[in-house]
């Protein structure tokens, strides 16, 4: 049996992103308390939408200026709507932990053609003491 000792999940969401506008935004630091956060997956989601004809495109990393060090940049394919969402595997090739006291941020690297595209962006994860 796997012991879940020492681990503590987490998420750092960040809300009200111009999914329209290129650009990076942070969306939170990991705490400089001596724990790696270790990510493992990404959800996008659409908080408010009108006349969404072509999606955007996002990243999300801890080293810019890509900002695409834990998710490659990636189209959020199908989310031309509110209250839909996607979630991102991380890692499809080897990714690092995230130190203690790092930014972590969402790149909007291709803005959508819309009147309306807002986001919400989270990555979730797990701390550990190594």
């Amino acid at each position: 049996m796997a012991s879940s000792q020492g681990l503590k999940c987490c998420s750092f969401e960040q809300t009200g992103i111009d999914g329209k506008t290129t650009g990076a935004t942070l969306i939170g630091t990991t705490p400089n308390n001596g724990l790696t956060f270790h990510p493992m997956f990404v959800t996008v989601k659409v908080t408010a939408a009108t006349a969404i004809l072509a999606v955007a495109s996002v990243s999300v990393g801890q080293t810019g200026a890509s900002y695409s060090d834990i998710m490659a940049i990636a189209p959020i394919t199908g989310l031309t709507a509110a209250n839909k969402m996607i979630n991102f595997t991380v890692g499809l090739s080897a990714i690092d932990a995230i130190a203690a006291n790092t930014g972590i941020y969402v790149n909007v690297t291709t803005g959508a053609t819309a009147t309306t595209c807002t986001l919400s962006v989270a990555v979730h994860g797990y701390y550990t003491t190594t």
